[in-house]
């Protein structure tokens, strides 16, 4: 799996584990790949519309870091409170 697969997948994985939640604006933040793991390390960033904790109604961004093998199979995903 190349770098661009693996972004598309780990993008397609955060869409579809929290579409529920009202997510927007889903992108990439952070590609790494771990070359003692064999993983790619990749941080998706994403806002939500119950995600609305500033005074002036601005939405904060989440971060999510996902984990996925050489051949792009889930391992984790995890919060990431900042970049």
């Amino acid at each position: 799996m190349n770098a661009e697969q693996a972004v598309q997948k780990a993008r397609d994985l955060v869409v579809t584990f929290f579409q529920d939640q009202g997510i927007s604006r889903v992108g990439l933040e952070e590609l790494n790949f771990d070359y003692e793991e064999d993983q790619w390390l990749i941080t998706i960033g994403y806002e939500r519309n119950w995600n609305d904790a500033s005074q002036f109604g601005e939405l904060i961004r989440v971060y999510k870091q996902l984990t996925l093998d050489k051949f792009g199979e889930l391992i984790s995903i995890r919060n990431i409170d900042s970049l």
